[in-house]
């Protein structure tokens, strides 16, 4: 396949829901008291580091902004958010600051 149909597959290619993903990891782990991340990794057939990065999101963004990503009505610019563009919030202190970039990533998606 020529790199101008792989671009072209991965733009087209629908992107999960980062924060559902999270969850699976999440359900997984309660539903198999005993399982590492590895073992999460293994059955989800991703890294180790993955699930752990994952799982942050969950644990560290804001309820706010996770209940965005589980809502029914999801919006369409939801692809662009990956868990690597949403990582930098989870290194941020405070809630408030997590919410009110995450309305200017918003915002910028938008306008």
């Amino acid at each position: 396949m020529s790199q101008k149909k792989w671009h072209y597959h991965l733009r087209k290619t629908k992107k999960k829901n980062p924060i559902l993903e999270a969850y699976k990891c999440l359900d997984y782990l309660e539903e198999f008291p005993g399982s590492t991340y590895r073992d999460v990794a293994e059955k989800f057939n991703i890294s180790k580091a993955r699930v752990s990065q994952m799982i942050a999101l969950v644990k560290k963004l804001p309820q706010e902004i996770i209940d965005y990503f589980t809502s029914k009505e999801n919006p369409k610019n939801f692809s662009y958010f990956t868990e690597r563009k949403l990582r930098p919030l989870t290194l941020m202190k405070s809630d408030e600051a997590k919410i009110k970039k995450f309305g200017e990533i918003k915002q910028g998606l938008i306008g």
